[in-house]
């Protein structure tokens, strides 16, 4: 008897398994479109404070500690930086993309007939996003505002690093972007630093 139900028990779970192996159902039909994600891009904002800035003389420097350009970043995907700008010797307010050249208004440089503008300007590598404040007349326009009683730049910049993975590139998004075009397409969420 307890024979018998020792092999009653082990057919009962060979046929088990032999039918659900042998299983094959029609696949059934695809389903919905996902939601376009983030594709693990980012987009972070950093404040840079007046005293912030490294005085290279010709040009003034500041590097940001930011994990997420790595390698692959830097070989093949993407960084792209906006500013905000709230300078009184600049015009203008909004997030305008890098490089980001203006007119410095009611700035006269004696030996230089040239109106003086001032560029902001990034490059990046692993690890680092470093930004760049130069201008036209290649001096040091802190030390020459300074003396003055000005500043330069005369108030913080607020900037925004959109960091896009290679696997995330979309083919077909302009160099040039708006920050907000790159939002919309990327479908990004922002993190404050």
């Amino acid at each position: 008897m307890i024979k018998t139900r020792k092999i009653l028990s082990a057919f009962v779970a060979l046929a088990f398994t032999v039918g659900m192996v042998a299983c094959d159902g029609k696949e059934g039909p695809a389903g919905p479109a996902g939601a376009n994600g983030n594709a693990n891009v980012n987009a972070s904002i950093y404040s840079v404070n007046i005293t912030d800035w490294e005085n290279k003389g010709t040009h003034l420097f500041k590097s940001l500690s930011v994990s997420e350009i790595n390698q692959d970043v830097v070989n093949n995907g993407a960084v792209i930086v906006y500013v905000k700008l709230a300078d009184t010797l600049i015009a203008g307010d909004g997030w305008k993309s890098l490089p980001y050249t203006e007119a410095i208004t009611g700035l006269a440089i004696s030996g230089h007939p040239a109106q003086v503008t001032m560029s902001l300007e990034y490059g990046y590598d692993s690890g680092n996003l470093d930004l760049y404040v130069k201008n036209n007349i290649d001096q040091d326009l802190k030390s020459i505002l300074a003396q003055n009683g000005s500043s330069y730049p005369s108030s913080d910049y607020s900037f925004k690093a959109v960091i896009i993975p290679s696997s995330s590139l979309i083919d077909g998004v302009p160099e040039n972007a708006s920050y907000e075009e790159l939002k919309q397409v990327y479908n990004f969420e922002e993190i404050d630093f």
